[in-house]
């Protein structure tokens, strides 16, 4: 993320704090200001622990969805 420009790192965070919080479904039109400061605030929260804390939360998404056949939380995410 440090190679990042700032608008391209904050809208990462917004949007991975989005779904996190609003699940795959969550549309990104209608929200507020407040909302997507706290979706930016939850997306840094992963991000700024680097590739391998991104790797594991897009895990336990997928974990989650169901997509590895399974359809529970995966060990440990807090999502």
């Amino acid at each position: 993320m440090d190679r990042l420009e700032l608008n391209v790192a904050s809208r990462a965070c917004e949007v991975l704090g989005l779904r996190i919080a609003k699940g795959p479904d969550a549309a990104l039109a209608g929200h507020s200001e407040q909302d997507w400061m706290n979706y930016g605030a939850l997306g840094y929260d992963i991000l700024k622990d680097g590739p391998a804390a991104l790797t594991d939360c897009l895990a336990a998404m997928a974990h989650e969805g169901g997509a590895d056949g399974s359809d529970s939380l995966a060990p440990g995410w807090r999502g």
